[in-house]
């Protein structure tokens, strides 16, 4: 997982410099990728573009992960997904995370049919 530029810069100003500036986040919205999202997490957008809303448990020894399953109903079109970004709003807003899904490999997508990430698997 990959921390964005927006997300360095909020905690760094969190940290250093006593401003939390937008933190914290009131809701998290996910994103599918076909590759590396990059630092602002817009490059290599998959077809399905709806962000879903995510929350995770508590950081446990510095891991956390999604407490509910995460699902895309009825995904548009017929491809691979093998990364993720989190996203401050259901459209615009601030990226925030970036990661791969199933170790980089990645999940194939058939048009029509949900897609779903499984609790604790982000």
């Amino acid at each position: 997982m990959g921390l964005t530029t927006y997300s360095k810069a909020q905690l760094a100003n969190a940290l250093l410099n006593n401003d939390v500036g937008d933190l914290p986040i009131a809701s998290v919205f996910i994103k599918l990728h076909l590759g590396d999202p990059g630092a602002a997490a817009t490059s290599n957008p998959a077809a399905e573009t709806d962000r879903i809303a995510a929350s995770f448990g508590a950081n446990s020894s510095g891991v956390t992960s999604n407490d509910a399953a995460i699902t895309w109903p009825a995904v548009l079109d017929t491809e691979t997904v093998t990364h993720w970004s989190a996203w401050s709003a259901s459209s615009g807003g601030n990226a925030l995370l970036t990661g791969t899904l199933n170790g980089g490999t990645g999940y194939p997508l058939n048009a029509g049919n949900d897609f779903v990430i499984g609790i604790g698997e982000l």
